[in-house]
């Protein structure tokens, strides 16, 4: 790396930085080619002062700082993106999921006999908490654009252990339903195409939330970055 800094200020200092961060591809492409511009920017106003072009470059880089400084700064605003993901994601899917069992169980004559106490305690109460937790996973989108980069990267990790909690309780709620009584109401699924669909709608989600709540603890928690207090730009 400290060849190509020297053959290449600019380009070496963005391919130094970029190897440091990890975060949503989209958001972190733009991110480098922000910086890239700047330091052109920068160097191409050094040209314009009368420095040679190798100088210019040089000038510019030294300017921007060195890159494991100021890595954590960018990786916050990448750990905010993240974080804001998964909890979009979790603020929709479990509302989702619960709104199409519900009609499943109402209008698609399935499930159509008593439910017994156990079961309709155990909707409800999965009700109750998938809506709560959307709302809950929900307030916390605004907070990454204030937060400072140490929150950020604990309330990201909150939310992907917040979705894994969610995903299992959801998960583990509807298997009971579903095997309580004999299973009949996965033989009863198995034989009906809105029963099939949302069966394959709750597997898609349930994947997207485990990927996405995944990825969101396993780059909060990374070690090896400082945790600088500074507060993250808000997108």
């Amino acid at each position: 790396m400290t060849a190509t800094l020297q053959l290449d200020p600019v380009g070496g200092l963005v391919a130094d930085l970029r190897a440091r961060l990890r975060g949503p591809r989209g958001v972190r492409i733009a991110l480098l080619q922000e910086v890239d511009d700047g330091l052109q920017d920068a160097a191409a106003a050094y040209r314009d002062a009368g420095l040679a072009p190798d100088e210019a470059a040089r000038r510019a880089a030294a300017e921007f700082g060195d890159p494991a400084d100021l890595a954590p700064l960018y990786q916050a605003e990448l750990d905010a993106c993240q974080g804001r993901r998964t909890a979009m994601l979790l603020a929709v899917a479990f509302p989702a999921m619960t709104l199409a069992w519900d009609g499943l169980w109402r209008f698609a004559s399935i499930g159509s006999d008593a439910a017994p106490p156990s079961i309709a305690s155990v909707a409800t109460l999965l009700d109750l908490f998938s809506y709560g937790a959307a709302i809950t996973a929900a307030a916390t989108i605004p907070l990454f654009g204030r937060a400072s980069a140490t929150l950020v990267r604990r309330l990201a990790l909150g939310v992907g252990l917040f979705g894994w909690l969610m995903l299992v309780v959801s998960l583990g709620a509807s298997a009971y339903m579903s095997l309580v009584d004999g299973g009949s109401g996965v033989q009863e699924m198995e034989s009906s195409a809105p029963g099939i669909a949302v069966v394959l709608l709750t597997v898609v989600t349930s994947l997207a939330v485990a990927r996405s709540a995944t990825v969101t603890v396993l780059r909060a928690g990374r070690l090896g970055f400082s945790r600088p207090s500074e507060p993250t730009a808000a997108r």
